[in-house]
């Protein structure tokens, strides 16, 4: 008997978050999102879930929702069991301007798909791995706070650590919060995310200043000029021996191929909220072909479609870095179970369902 979809639910949920987290662009004590579930004719369902970010992409949890509940209705009637390209062609057309929005409802029907055909989905991106180990960000606080946080995750074997920068108390702030965590934890990798914090020559200054003092521990330096810039990004690229990644002004593979063409980067930030899965797809193979390097990366998300993002990282075994750790910035009275096995930084899917491994 063939299944159809019957229809899609859409709900907010607010996530509280064990520490505050600041960035230069904002402050978060929750991780607000958008839950989707897509319901067949045999009620089945396939979930996903939205994490929008408004200086990231434009959108909001509300804007969201709207965009979701106005636009789904492509998928009434629609065979569950068939090819996913015809869902996947028309919720890019739908959602052009709504990547977060686009990557649940994604998320949504390739899971109902996968489940409809007791498929895992870590098959679907390659089965290349089944385990990655992500690093632990570190928000923008006080020394102090930095080396707590930092001891408290070691403990449980993180041992490479992204740090925030860009706050308000400025560069030397900045350089004792990173130096606070490389005491804390000797021999640790840091990866530095600005957020956009800095202009140009500031940024080179505080580059410089890093790479000379933690050269042997420093990994990358994301992000670190305002992401409609794109010379000053070339311009701090060339005065670095450090690898210099984009983020937020890598949200497409149009973006990502001009980025590397005009030598701006050394790396990209995938992240599935600013561009959707098959898009992430298309970033995955620009970068391979041109020898940039791979990070995957989230938002405050949660733990559901940051499955997404651990079986796309592990399956196609494209990339060299990631920083998938909002399931551990949750409270641990609001974490959830599913999808994956963590322990610690070690993130292991769990293929024993179809799916997203999420019911």
């Amino acid at each position: 008997m063939r299944n159809f979809i019957d229809s899609v639910t859409v709900k907010k949920d607010s996530i509280p978050l064990r520490n505050p987290f600041r960035v230069s662009k904002r402050a978060a004590n929750t991780a607000d999102v958008v839950n989707v579930a897509i319901i067949s004719s045999g009620k089945e369902k396939g979930f996903g879930s939205a994490a929008p970010v408004k200086y990231v992409t434009g959108e909001t949890v509300e804007s969201v929702v709207s965009t979701i509940e106005s636009r789904s209705s492509f998928l009434s009637g629609m065979e569950c069991g068939e090819s996913l390209s015809p869902f996947l062609i028309k919720a890019d057309e739908l959602f052009a301007d709504s990547p977060a929005a686009k990557t649940a409802m994604q998320m949504a029907v390739m899971d109902l798909w996968a489940k409809e055909n007791k498929i895992n989905l870590l098959s679907y991106f390659g089965s290349k791995s089944a385990q990655i180990e992500s690093d632990i960000t570190l928000s923008i606080t006080s020394p102090h706070e930095a080396s707590r946080i930092a001891k408290e995750a070691a403990s449980d074997g993180f041992r490479i650590f992204k740090i925030k920068t860009g706050g308000p108390d400025g560069v030397e702030a900045d350089m004792e919060r990173i130096r606070a965590v490389a005491n804390a934890v000797p021999n640790c990798k840091l990866r530095i995310d600005a957020n956009q914090a800095y202009e140009a020559e500031e940024a080179v200054d505080f580059v410089k200043r890093a790479s000379s003092e933690f050269d042997k521990l420093l990994e990358l330096i994301e992000q670190p000029v305002d992401k409609a810039d794109w010379e000053a990004l070339k311009y701090v690229r060339s005065r670095s021996h450090v690898p210099i990644f984009a983020d937020e002004c890598a949200q497409s593979p149009d973006d990502v191929r001009k980025l590397i063409e005009r030598e701006c980067v050394d790396g990209i930030n995938i992240k599935l909220m600013k561009s959707g899965i098959p898009e992430a797809l298309k970033i995955v193979s620009i970068c391979s072909k041109a020898g940039a390097s791979l990070m995957l990366g989230c938002m405050l998300e949660s733990r559901l479609s940051l499955t997404a993002a651990v079986y796309l990282a592990a399956g196609t075994g494209a990339f060299s870095y990631f920083d998938l750790d909002a399931y551990r910035l949750t409270a641990p009275e609001a974490q959830q179970q599913g999808g994956f096995i963590d322990k610690g930084p070690i993130l292991t899917v769990d293929t024993s369902n179809f799916g997203w491994g999420w019911n």
